[in-house]
Order: structure tokens, then C-alpha cells, then sequence
């Protein structure tokens, strides 16, 4: 019966071992996550900051040009217009031919 119970102290003793090394690599992974944590949260806060003065930056650009002017809002309008009212013609050019084909 003493190798019955040298058999179980020894499984035992290997099963103790191996929850240590769990618990160490376990351990080890959470230093690692909160350094990565810690990282990712330095990046945002950098990111965020280069944001708002990438923002401010375009802000101010835009209050020192001005407003635009009329001429260039009405170009732009027309332009637009334009591209649609050519859109449209070409469509319907386009279900014009397919029809008289089939």
C-alpha cells in the first residue's frame, strides 16, 4: 500500500507545481495587460490632443479667410447642378438606347 501513497504524494506534488506555474504565468499576463492598458490609454489621451489642435488649427484658418464669397457659393451651386442635370441626361440617353434596341 506504500506505493499507492507514494503515487498519489508524488501526482500531488507535480499537480502543486503545476498550479504554482499557472498562478506565476498567470500573474506575469496581468503586468503585461495593465502595461498595455496603460499604453493604449497614453496614445488616446495623445491622440485626442493632437485632434483638438488639428481642429483648432483648421478653425482658425478658416475665420481668417472669411466667410466665402457669394460668387464662389453660386459657382459651386451651379457646378453641382450641373453634374446632376449632365447625370441625368446621360441616364436617360442610356434608357433611350436600351428601349429602342429591344
Amino acid at each position: 500500500m506504500t506505493i499507492g501513497a507514494n503515487n498519489l504524494e508524488e501526482e500531488m506534488a507535480t499537480m502543486k507545481a503545476m498550479l504554482e506555474s499557472l498562478i506565476k504565468e498567470s500573474e506575469e499576463k496581468k503586468v503585461h495587460i495593465n502595461l498595455q492598458e496603460e499604453k493604449i490609454v497614453r496614445l488616446t489621451t495623445k491622440l485626442e490632443k493632437r485632434s483638438a489642435r488639428s481642429l483648432a488649427k483648421s478653425l482658425e484658418s478658416e475665420r481668417k479667410r472669411g466667410p466665402p464669397s457669394k460668387v464662389k457659393l453660386s459657382m459651386r451651386r451651379s457646378t453641382q447642378k450641373g453634374l446632376i442635370w449632365g447625370r441625368c441626361v446621360q441616364n436617360a440617353s442610356l434608357h433611350q438606347a436600351l428601349h429602342q434596341e429591344g
